[in-house]
């Protein structure tokens, strides 16, 4: 969940028997309201907030994505929560695939994911969640068993850091639409 100062919480969730929990609160859960409609049997994997821009990853049960067998989908809403718009893709561009969190560096949000024990996926959109486009590069293709689990942007530095199964560690520079990636896991220890 994401709470914005002045706006409220937004939370997403499910168990993969029904239709994703969606809600939006205003004063501290006195009253909820369901943001959108849901879909399928998936369950709301992460949230991104901002302002108006509500940003969603959902995928299958948790069964399936201990499984591997994930499926994804991402929706946006740029009304707080009153509509979301599927995110269209193919397992190529990755929107199909289940992302677990969200960061947001200048104009650009990241979303990183995969299936566990899997391909590492992450997207870039610098159209406020409308549409995504892959992340690619040689640090990234090469975790083909580490599915990235969050993202943090460290705004002073200019850099965001992703981290995944068995402690990989990448730095991500933006420059202008160029997208550079680094495992920089065995710099720092990590095992």
């Amino acid at each position: 969940c994401t709470f914005v100062a002045g706006q409220g919480l937004a939370t997403t969730g499910g168990d993969g028997t029904a239709i994703p929990v969606r809600a939006l609160t205003d004063d501290r859960f006195t009253a909820v309201s369901a943001m959108g409609a849901g879909s399928l049997t998936y369950v709301g994997y992460a949230l991104y907030n901002d302002a108006d821009l509500i940003v969603l990853a959902e995928g299958d049960d948790p069964a399936a994505t201990i499984t591997g067998t994930t499926v994804g989908a991402m929706r946006f809403s740029n009304d707080r929560g009153a509509t979301f718009v599927a995110v269209t893709g193919t397992d190529t561009s990755g929107v199909n695939n289940t992302y677990r969190a969200f960061a947001r560096l200048g104009s650009a949000i990241l979303a990183v994911g995969g299936t566990p024990a899997g391909q590492a996926k992450m997207l870039i959109s610098y159209t406020n969640g409308g549409s995504w486009s892959p992340v690619a590069g040689s640090a990234l293709a090469a975790l083909t068993a580490d599915s990235l689990y969050d993202i943090a942007a460290d705004e002073d530095a200019g850099y965001l850091y992703a981290v995944g199964e068995d402690g990989t560690l990448l730095k991500i520079r933006l420059s202008g639409s160029a997208v550079s990636v680094s495992d920089i896991t065995a710099n720092h220890g990590i095992t």
